[in-house]
């Protein structure tokens, strides 16, 4: 027995409704390209901005780098000034020795002259940034009566040798000293006694009566009116020699074993040394 199959038909398509579908796909196609052109336009846009972007910071970098070399080419050099030459004798060996020694700015130096035994010049020098030496003051002075070469007490020398300075002071008020300055009173002493030999002491805080052979400071007028103490003897052993000091001229081309100077010069010299400065007597 024969079964019936029937075979759906598919509607056939006229000829206006295909080019009707071909013309939505044209304009799907245009709006693809369109969006797609727009797209790539975009794209190249960023890209050229951003290579600009770098090429234009990098054209800044290397006209900032090349003004910067410009402007150090265009600064001068500092010039080192030459080195002041001095006739100061054996001096030279204590200028060498402190040149970079960053403790010591300031030198005095005393040299004993060839034809007066108590007779001597100071000179006063600093040291600049770079390390030399240059004179701030040369000014004659006196030493001890006999001379040079201390080793006791009376002996009328003064110590050679390189010491330190310390103790500003003076009768007079302070005159603008750079290291802490003491006006001196009338209880304040050099003490020449076993007990307090060689050191300065003030009997208002002290308990103690210092014997004829110590200093009162208070009755040397002019010599103490200004005064730097030398450290001679710091071990401060009795009878060695006690109270060295620089100080101003008193009534006599010589001294009892000190070093003066002219007042005036020994205000410039409290106005410049500092701590840590040397005092060079040869």
């Amino acid at each position: 027995m024969a079964t019936n199959i029937q075979i759906p038909v598919l509607p056939r398509l006229n000829s206006s409704d295909s080019k009707a579908t071909q013309g939505e796909q044209s304009m799907i196609n245009k709006k693809i390209l369109a969006v797609t052109v727009t797209v790539m336009l975009m794209c190249a846009g960023g890209l050229f901005c951003f290579g600009y972007t770098i090429s234009d910071t990098h054209a800044q970098q290397t006209k900032a780098s090349e003004v910067l070399q410009t402007e150090a080419v265009a600064l001068p050099q500092e010039t080192i000034p030459e080195a002041e030459q001095f006739d100061i004798g054996n001096g030279n060996v204590y200028l060498a020795q402190y040149q970079y020694d960053e403790s010591v700015h300031q030198l005095v130096l005393v040299r004993q002259s060839e034809s007066d035994i108590s007779g001597a010049t100071l000179y006063l020098l600093e040291k600049n940034k770079y390390n030399q030496w240059h004179m701030i003051m040369e000014c004659p002075a006196y030493i001890g009566e006999n001379g040079l070469d201390k080793t006791i007490e009376g002996d009328k020398k003064t110590p050679r040798g390189d010491f330190s300075l310390s103790h500003a002071m003076g009768i007079k008020p302070d005159p603008g000293s750079i290291m802490t300055y003491t006006v001196i009173t009338d209880s304040m002493y050099v003490c020449g006694d076993p007990e307090y030999y060689n050191q300065i002491i003030d009997t208002a805080y002290v308990a103690h009566e210092c014997g004829s052979n110590s200093e009162h400071l208070i009755d040397y007028i002019p010599q103490y009116n200004y005064t730097l103490y030398v450290d001679y003897n710091p071990q401060n052993e009795y009878g060695k020699g006690s109270a060295i000091m620089l100080h101003c001229f008193g009534s006599y081309p010589y001294t009892m074993g000190c070093i003066a100077i002219a007042e005036e010069n020994m205000i410039k010299v409290l106005q410049t040394v500092s701590n840590g400065s040397r005092i060079c007597i040869y």
